[in-house]
């Protein structure tokens, strides 16, 4: 536990720069995206995405302390020996489930303690994403503040500063392991959209929330699923 909060405080003390992938499985097949990273602990994260999609997405880490706490709270930790990643040495860190399982494998740095590479597996033993860096040059340097941090992506659509505020009102959990990390509010076709994020550490599930009426007659390639009285629409068994 002590060396994944020593992996999220490693943003705010070191600069770093390198090469990363991440890559994921799933029902529509694998995805892969390769980016150049940039990292300054005074100012946040720069991507530079260089090859694969989507071009929106970030290599996900555990730089923020409140995901440790939320990994910690779900998962059992344990040291599960040692490796190498980009050249450097490592610590690697196992995440089980209460019933045994693998649910991660991650990689920490054994100087610094940044979080080198991360492997998150299904209930069925299957990897399912895979992230980490290619390279890297990591140079130790003096503790920041993490909330003048931020993620900033630069990719063919332009360049996305996340900024997420956080609500009281809405809903602190979905399910019995997604715990609310953060909302953003944003409009579309002059409607207001509501974004929630909930994460257990490892994994997130984004919920948009927008007052209306749905036109089912527009919902091609979706079947209509109905858990007791609710009803609701999947593509490609992805909600």
């Amino acid at each position: 536990i002590t060396m994944l909060r020593d992996a999220a405080r490693a943003g705010t003390t070191a600069r770093y720069s390198g090469t990363q992938f991440s890559t994921s499985w799933g029902p529509r097949g694998a995805s892969a995206m390769l980016a150049q990273v940039e990292h300054d602990p005074g100012t946040g994260t720069r991507y530079r995405v260089v090859g694969g999609g989507p071009t929106e997405a970030t290599i996900g880490d555990i730089s923020d302390p409140s995901l440790v706490e939320f990994i910690v709270a779900g998962y059992d930790v344990e040291i599960a020996g040692t490796g190498t990643v980009a050249g450097r040495g490592a610590t690697v860190i196992d995440l089980r489930r209460g019933d045994g399982t693998l649910a991660a494998r991650l990689w920490t740095d054994s100087e610094a303690g940044l979080l080198l590479r991360r492997e998150v597996y299904d209930e069925g033993a299957k990897l399912v994403r895979a992230s980490g860096f290619l390279d890297i040059d990591l140079q130790p340097g003096a503790a920041a503040d993490p909330s003048s941090m931020s993620v900033t992506v630069s990719t063919a659509r332009g360049t996305q500063t996340a900024q997420v505020p956080s609500g009281p009102t809405l809903p602190a959990r979905l399910g019995t392991s997604m715990r609310l990390l953060g909302s953003s509010r944003m409009t579309v076709d002059e409607a207001e959209v509501t974004h929630l994020l909930y994460t257990d550490g490892l994994s997130s599930v984004s919920v948009f929330y927008q007052r209306g009426s749905l036109d089912d007659e527009k919902l091609d390639g979706f079947d209509r699923r109905t858990i007791g009285e609710t009803s609701f629409y999947v593509a490609q068994d992805e909600p």
